[in-house]
């Protein structure tokens, strides 16, 4: 996918998404910004869902379980007893079918019943879109046969200052529209207690630098200020976007200027900043992804929610349409 500004390659294995290239804003070249592998056993190796979609429900589950209509429902463990990111064999390891459509690619793949222990028959689209002006916009879709539950992401590791070298989040700044979080214990299972962030390595509210922040943690974005197009126009017309969008996050590459704007209709971002990269993962050019090499800024709803009364829900019935967009819009 190219537009003249951004270039997107993708795979069909875990709809990963191999290299985003943007505008370098020192010359007419671009700079690639997602961390990604040469070939595909790169990606089938890596277990750190680099750049891969993720299903049916992002982040974790507790004790791999949840209830639904009386029912108790196990699914399948593989951090511990709980259940990361779709389970052992979660959509970041599936062959997705893609089609071109107008303005990108759509991605579609049929989750069976009782897939990795989740109730329903689940039929997921996920498009991925290039909007003129450098806008990247991916818009998840899925219907059930049965009540279930679903709550899709992008997995993406990114860094403004290129991914190629000694890839580094030192040199960035994030800001998260986000005055709380959803505190954790050691296993990264939520309490259930949504806090605030103030005195908190959390309090992104202004743009903080990233070399010594380490997070994986859950933001709950507030909402307050729809995403606004360059013209000034606040997005959220159903018939253009879909669900309404509201500013989550910019992150700031500081010697280039390069900035991504993270819009999205989900209520929370997952902010990892890849301190379990191990160098276990050989990236493209031969890379080792160490450390902090890149951010992770998964759009999601609240870890673990069929587990917490307070939490919005995730579940799906049939006749309803699971439909989420995020945009991320690159400037130098």
């Amino acid at each position: 996918m190219d537009d003249g500004t951004l270039r997107i390659s993708v795979l069909t294995l875990g709809g990963n998404i191999q290299s985003l290239e943007i505008p370098s804003g020192s010359s007419d070249e671009r700079v690639d910004v997602v961390l990604g592998f040469d070939d595909v056993a790169g990606y089938e190796k890596t277990k750190s869902y680099i750049s891969a979609l993720i299903g049916r429900v992002a982040n974790r589950l507790g004790n791999s379980r949840f209830t639904l209509d009386g029912t108790e429902y196990q699914v399948s463990a593989n951090e511990g007893p709980n259940s990361l990111h779709g389970g052992v064999d979660g959509f970041n390891k599936r062959i997705w079918a893609v089609e071109q459509i107008d303005g990108g690619l759509r991605l579609s793949l049929t989750s069976p019943d009782g897939d990795q222990g989740y109730p329903g028959e689940l039929t997921v689209t996920v498009d991925y879109l290039l909007v003129p002006g450098g806008t990247f916009r991916i818009r998840y879709a899925a219907t059930t046969s049965a009540p279930t539950v679903v709550n899709l992401t992008q997995h993406a590791y990114l860094n403004l200052g290129g991914v190629s070298g000694n890839p580094s989040n030192d040199g960035q700044t994030l800001q998260v529209a986000s005055g709380h979080y959803t505190p954790v214990d050691q296993a990264l299972i939520p309490s259930g207690e949504i806090a605030h962030v103030v005195g908190t390595p959390m309090d992104l509210r202004a743009p903080q630098p990233l070399d010594f922040l380490n997070l994986d943690h859950n933001l709950v974005l507030d909402e307050s200020e729809p995403a606004e197009d360059e013209a000034g126009h606040g997005h959220g017309h159903g018939h253009r976007h879909g669900p309404d969008l509201h500013f989550a996050a910019k992150l700031v590459h500081e010697a280039s200027g390069r900035t991504l704007t993270l819009s999205t209709s989900e209520p929370a971002v997952q902010v990892y900043t890849g301190s379990q990269l191990d160098g276990s993962d050989t990236g493209k050019g031969g890379v080792v992804y160490g450390p902090s090499a890149g951010l992770c800024l998964e759009t999601q709803n609240f870890p673990d929610a069929p587990n917490h009364a307070d939490f919005p829900s995730i579940t799906l019935l049939p006749g309803e349409e699971y439909l989420t967009v995020t945009e991320w819009t690159f400037s130098a």
